[in-house]
């Protein structure tokens, strides 16, 4: 393999984001932690980003990071007086939006100081911010045509330094501040906050206030010096001086209106509450919800209705829930932004037909198709409640008869097919035609049996297919009994039948004790039709299958067995290889890759003839990350490294040639939503690639990784070396590139567009056609490497590279 530096080829600049490359992302709204009402529409803070919905047309507008924001997950949400939408985000940075406009601005005066934000609260022109050190307090400044920190309030009263803040509210001219000491308040008729001495602080040592730990607040306009605060187990109101508190635990976030309104959050179940009257008695209304934690009032047409803001639970996704009258009947279904189910994607795929497939964890785990443009979440939020459906997907496979196999973590394998899903694991004693012992897909510690009270084990599995169509699937917890199952092609084109599958378990192989030695993972099926089966989390050994064509005789099957590590290279490989494989692939070369814990590594010489002769080399210039969750080769047969710290990808001549990390990076800023990558995919008809992180999806769109199918083929540039000092001209040949395009352009290996061009310009044989290595500017370009894209209007597209020898 060839070292080489990132040099040109991997500093990726800004300017990332021009046409050459676009990045968008897909995450799931539903789960709602804070909202707020402004003009008509309902904001929520989500942990996939901001969400504004509304009422009238159903819809929502979203901001994620390709849309503004400085990062997806949002913890609170306010607003100011000049109509923009403040997002806390969990980093402690604040972007407003322009709802009107989509005009976004980064707040970052409190970086560096802080590290968790709480609430948002508008007052007048100022905006105030409690944070986990205090409330930071706002004021816009025209000269910057933004808000700037007035100051910085730290000690409020007696409650100890950089209390943390929970709640805001305001009442009767004065400012509340919740937090886990007690209740503490300021006059706003002051001119300046900080001051120690200006806040008068209330507990439950010197005042009527039931509990110190107040975890919600609410003022009121109407009577104007009431204040509602809600402790772990009481409600308490403030009228003046005099209190009135009743036994009400839960309560999470109170709302204004004709009625005051609550909300509590008890053992998973949530009800809410109303009061009619000042320092009256609460009073339940409505059914209990699940994960029910913000309430608010719209009013639409002179109309109010009440708002409910619902996390994600283990009974399905959240959003919103509106209702008019809530009454005693029962609450509607949530509405969130269609989208992805979750924001934790642990699997991708691209089928056939060129729909992807998802698979995400977490409360809203499933699995999640995208055709078009339009999602069908497959989750307990849209029904399914089978135990599949309470364990993420590890992996898919896609048969030759439109189906799609799904393996999972712990609740074995979904296979969809013909509008229907067909599930195979130890919770489904009848389904038909998948086990040769005892109707289940997991294997008993003491053997297979056929008895449905015993050994319903923990089974972890993954799917592969090979090219005759087979599908495989491994169970990774298993001792004893058969750690490889076939759903043969034949199997399939009967659909769901008698017919047991064959079982496969490691023999004829020399191991060395070890209690989990059979415990297998991820697979792969090479070009020899030989399945390659990874060690699982706690396996020992890797395994290679030769069923030597006889698919349902297992008798003749020939295995082989070893640690990764003892066939690892010692030059290229500092580091000992560890046992658990994350992910294979093939590229179009025939090298095998596999990611590890430690890294990445292939094989010498491509898929070894004889298993046992397998040599591996380190990937020892990995540019990013140390954990390698997944590899996958795009239609021009680049290698794309998910790691633990952003995503590098390695060209079919052994350079890197780009890497790409979040915004935050200094070195690799791109709109990748996390580092965190755990799965990679690509349409190669699109040229998408689609990387699944744990922190939602991105969508990487440039012609450079699209297969050029259609007329276009490949670019081919001459001269190559080019002189750019005006002394040539390159151009490309028309009748190797076998059609004809409508754009050219120049790039660098950043994503930069140098020069723009078109057919006419660079097939013309004469002295002025061409490119004549000048930039947009007139200006000759510095010598390097360059991309050529070529794309006609109907989206094909072809590629090339050439050199630039400057002057």
């Amino acid at each position: 393999m060839k070292y080489t530096v990132l040099a040109l080829l991997c500093l990726l600049p800004a300017l990332l984001f021009a046409q050459a490359f676009q990045w968008t992302t897909f995450t799931s709204t539903s789960n709602v932690v804070d909202m707020v009402v402004s003009q008509g529409k309902v904001w929520t803070a989500t942990s996939g980003g901001l969400a504004g919905y509304d009422p009238v047309s159903g819809t929502f507008d979203l901001y994620t990071n390709t849309r503004g924001l400085a990062m997806n997950e949002c913890v609170a949400v306010g607003t100011d007086a000049r109509g923009f939408v403040w997002a806390g985000l969990g980093d402690a940075r604040i972007t407003r939006i322009n709802p009107t406009t989509h005009d976004v601005r980064q707040v970052v005066d409190l970086a560096n100081d802080v590290f968790e934000i709480n609430a948002i609260l508008p007052v007048g022109d100022e905006v105030f911010v409690a944070a986990n050190n205090g409330i930071y307090r706002f004021a816009y400044y025209r000269v910057v045509d933004d808000y700037r920190v007035l100051e910085a309030i730290k000690v409020l009263g007696t409650f100890p330094g950089e209390t943390r803040v929970t709640s805001l509210a305001v009442s009767g001219g004065y400012l509340y501040a919740g937090t886990a000491s007690g209740l503490a308040r300021v006059s706003l008729s002051l001119p300046q906050l900080n001051a120690p001495a200006a806040w008068t602080t209330f507990t439950h040592e010197n005042s009527s206030l039931p509990e110190n730990n107040v975890v919600a607040l609410q003022g009121y306009a109407d009577p104007a010096n009431l204040l509602n605060i809600a402790t772990p187990n009481y409600v308490s109101s403030l009228v003046d001086t005099v209190w009135t508190t009743q036994l009400l635990p839960g309560v999470v976030d109170f709302a204004d209106e004709d009625f005051h309104w609550a909300v509590s959050d008890t053992n998973g179940t949530s009800h809410v509450w109303h009061v009619d009257a000042p320092q009256g008695q609460w009073q339940a209304t409505g059914d209990g919800l699940p994960s029910a934690i913000r309430v608010a009032v719209v009013r639409l047409s002179g109309v109010s209705m009440l708002v409910l803001g619902m996390s994600d639970s283990g009974q399905g996704s959240g959003g919103l829930i509106l209702s008019a009258s809530p009454g005693n009947t029962p609450w509607g279904a949530p509405v969130s932004a269609p989208g992805i189910g979750g924001n934790f994607i642990t699997a991708l795929g691209v089928d056939p037909q060129g729909k992807l497939w998802a698979g995400g964890s977490g409360s809203t785990s499933g699995v999640y198709v995208r055709h078009g443009d339009t999602w069908t979440n497959f989750d307990r939020s849209t029904g399914y409640q089978h135990p599949f459906f309470y364990a993420h997907p590890t992996s898919f496979a896609f048969d030759d008869f439109g189906g799609t196999w799904a393996g999972s973590t712990g609740n074995g394998v979904a296979w969809f097919h013909s509008d229907s899903i067909t599930y195979f694991n130890n919770f489904d004693w009848d389904t038909a035609g998948f086990a040769n012992v005892g109707g289940t897909l997991v294997p008993r510690l003491n053997g297979l049996n056929d008895s449905p009270t015993q050994g319903k084990y923990y089974v972890e599995t993954y799917v592969a297919r090979d090219a005759g169509g087979n599908v495989f699937i491994s169970n990774l917890e298993t001792k004893t009994g058969y750690s490889v199952m076939a759903a043969s092609r034949g199997w399939m084109a009967h659909g769901n039948n008698p017919a047991p599958w064959p079982y496969f378990l490691p023999h004829g192989v020399s191991l060395q004790a070890t209690t989990y030695y059979y415990a297998v993972g991820r697979m792969l099926a090479d070009p020899y039709d030989r399945l390659w089966i990874g060690s699982g989390r706690n396996g020992g050994y890797t395994f290679v299958l030769d069923t030597r064509g006889t698919l349902a005789d297992t008798t003749d099957d020939q295995w082989s067995a070893f640690t990764p590590n003892e066939r690892r290279d010692n030059v290229t490989c500092f580091d000992p290889i560890d046992k658990e494989v994350l992910d294979w692939t093939v590229d179009h070369q025939g090298y095998m890759w596999a990611g590890s814990i430690s890294g990445a590594y292939y094989t010498q010489g491509g898929v070894p003839g004889d298993p046992t002769l397998t040599h591996f080399i380190c990937v020892a210039d990995l540019p990013v990350g140390h954990r390698v969750n997944a590899i996958h080769v795009d239609a021009q047969d680049n290698k794309w490294f998910g790691t633990d710290n952003g995503v590098a990808v390695l060209d079919k001549n052994f350079n890197w040639i780009y890497v790409f990390q979040t915004a935050n990076s200094v070195d690799h800023p791109s709109g990748l939503v996390s580092n965190n990558v755990l799965a990679i995919t690509s349409n190669p008809e699109t040229g998408e690639i689609w990387i699944g992180t744990a922190d939602g999806l991105s969508r990487f769109t440039s012609a450079f990784v699209s297969s050029g199918s259609g007329d276009l083929g490949s670019l081919w540039p001459y001269p190559n070396p080019f002189h750019a000092d005006g002394s040539q001209h390159m151009r490309v040949d028309p009748v190797r590139l076998g059609g004809r395009f409508d754009e050219f352009r120049v790039l660098t290996m950043s994503g930069r567009l140098v020069r723009k061009l078109d057919w006419a310009a660079m097939t013309d044989p004469g002295s002025t056609g061409g490119w004549d290595g000048r930039n947009d500017g007139g200006e000759f370009v510095a010598g390097g490497i360059y991309l050529l894209v070529a794309s006609s209007n109907d989206g094909k597209s072809a590629v090339g590279k050439i050199a630039v020898l400057g002057r």
